[in-house]
């Protein structure tokens, strides 16, 4: 089915009403491009981080957490670990859903364990509860090798298949526009990029669904 025809019908639904948009980074990728959002200043958005490394977490500027997992340890690079650690988690996300959301983006950086393995289960436990679900995640890098883009492309598979709609961010076009910049700045930049993506989004979706 067409994803953006599903979202038309959303905005003609609820055309004229003032919307609730919830952020969820996913994994410390999609963490830090929460945190990003934060230091942004919008109020537009109510923002969440979840994931099994608990020091990021400890450290996220955001303070609504949701931790997978009971080591703290990350999941080893293995998404079936981040699956099954948000599995067990999946009445607290349920929670971390509700209170009257209308549109979840679930942000993640695909190929790693918790990441993967994880936004997919947040996105059908969205869809579940009927609200309109927003994937937005990029893949890796050239470098990370092979193993971490079939990871991820097996993340877009099961993305595609619980969220309304999904928008990918290929990394190793960030290194191609910025050449010659440190490495730190240019994840910073995909952060900031993803960011001006989600407001830009968002932006649409209030525009149209006024209109």
């Amino acid at each position: 089915m067409n994803k953006s025809f599903k979202i038309s019908q959303w905005r003609r639904k609820h055309s004229g009403e003032k919307k609730s948009i919830k952020v969820i980074g996913v994994g410390c990728g999609g963490g830090n491009v929460v945190n990003h959002l934060h230091d942004f200043g919008s109020n537009e958005f109510s923002l969440a981080v979840c994931g099994m490394d608990r020091t990021a977490l400890e450290c996220s500027k955001v303070p609504t957490t949701l931790q997978f997992g009971i080591d703290g340890l990350g999941a080893g690079n293995n998404p079936e670990v981040g699956q099954l650690e948000a599995e067990k988690k999946a009445k607290d996300i349920r929670i971390l859903l509700e209170n009257n959301t209308d549109i979840v983006f679930i942000v993640t950086c695909l190929g790693g364990g918790c990441g993967t393995g994880a936004a997919p289960v947040i996105a059908r436990e969205s869809r579940a509860l009927g609200i309109t679900t927003i994937g937005l995640a990029s893949i890796p890098f050239d470098f990370e090798g092979n193993k971490r883009y079939e990871q991820a492309l097996n993340g877009v598979r099961e993305l595609t298949k619980n969220s309304d709609a999904l928008f990918l961010l290929n990394n190793q076009s960030i290194i191609r526009h910025h050449r010659g910049l440190p490495m730190a700045e240019v994840f910073a930049n995909a952060d900031k990029m993803m960011c001006e993506v989600i407001e830009k989004l968002a932006d649409s979706i209030s525009v149209s669904s006024k209109g």
